[in-house]
């Protein structure tokens, strides 16, 4: 059996273990992150299924001589699934292809926006944010989105779907779960809540995965990634008037201040590089400025037109 083959069978496997309850996803999630290829075939595998199950007319009218019940089959845990993982993927080759996917966009002002997607996953998108949503009509086999600012997703576990959601540099990839991402365009955050969402960008070396409990934050100027645990509780917390930091850099805080309390802070180049950790509530106007600047040892002041800095003692 070819080494490709083999990535083949095991993706057949992994795709049939997702659909039972013991499925063990953390072992998924480390094979998946073995290898670029590993993704590339188990994608492949779950649109097949996908599109076998969204095209059942086409397939009982080929064989109509079949008396077998109607019901949709599954693959079962077989030796030799890569061989029937091959001839599925040669079928769906010759499918007929839908429609093209339209999309859709989404833009917020000063407050957030639920966005419902159509297999009852859901988006809540940050005030003064935008949301690129690419819709498959009919069997849904992936979904690509494109996000400025910051979003929480609460995704239903469909292992016939990949999503791709770019934020700044990033693109992240996700099954199933729910996290939290925000971005200024070169600095992302992202944080899980709830199972697991791979990372990749030009400038790193190999995917990151970030579980439940985790959080990642990405700086473009020094390409460089860093995951960390947090409290999965503190997930999101800006939909409820709080935000939670643990070494985030300045330059996300800033704007999150902007994006949540309408508070615009400038930062000289000296301070750009500076992390926070602390808690901030939003909706309490300048104070909350003030906080940080407390929290900080460093010095909050009116400039021309009432515009705020944070600077050096």
């Amino acid at each position: 059996m070819t080494a490709k083959q083999t990535i083949i069978d095991q993706a057949a496997h992994w795709h049939v273990a997702s659909m039972r309850d013991d499925m063990d996803w953390d072992a998924f999630t480390r094979w998946l992150e073995e290898t670029p290829e590993h993704r590339t075939r188990y994608d492949e595998i779950a649109r097949a299924d996908a599109m076998l199950l969204g095209n059942r007319e086409a397939l009982r009218a080929g064989r109509a001589s079949d008396q077998r019940p109607e019901r949709p089959r599954r693959w079962g845990l077989w030796a030799g699934a890569g061989a029937a993982a091959a001839a599925v993927l040669a079928l769906a080759l010759n499918l007929p292809s839908g429609p093209k996917p339209a999309s859709s966009h989404y833009v917020t002002g000063d407050t957030s926006r639920q966005i419902a997607l159509k297999d009852g996953s859901s988006i809540e998108l940050a005030p003064h944010s935008q949301i690129d949503i690419g819709d498959m009509a009919g069997q849904t086999t992936g979904q690509a989105m494109r996000l400025s600012g910051g979003a929480y997703f609460d995704i239903r576990h469909d292992p016939a779907r990949t999503m791709t959601i770019a934020a700044g540099p990033l693109e992240l990839r996700d099954i199933g779960t729910r996290f939290d991402v925000q971005t200024d365009g070169d600095s992302v955050r992202v944080a899980v809540a709830q199972g697991s969402v791979s990372v990749t960008a030009p400038e790193l070396e190999h995917t990151v995965p970030v579980s439940g409990g985790h959080a990642l934050v990405y700086d473009h100027a020094s390409s460089h990634a860093q995951v960390e645990p947090l409290d999965q509780q503190a997930v999101g917390t800006w939909r409820h008037g709080q935000l939670f930091y643990d070494d985030t850099p300045l330059t996300l805080v800033a704007q999150d201040l902007e994006r949540y309390g309408g508070i615009h802070v400038d930062l000289p180049p000296d301070l750009r590089g500076r992390r926070f950790s602390g808690v901030l509530t939003v909706g309490e106007g300048q104070k909350t400025a003030r906080d940080l600047a407390r929290l900080m040892g460093l010095d909050l002041v009116r400039g021309a037109g009432g515009r705020l800095s944070l600077r050096q003692r």
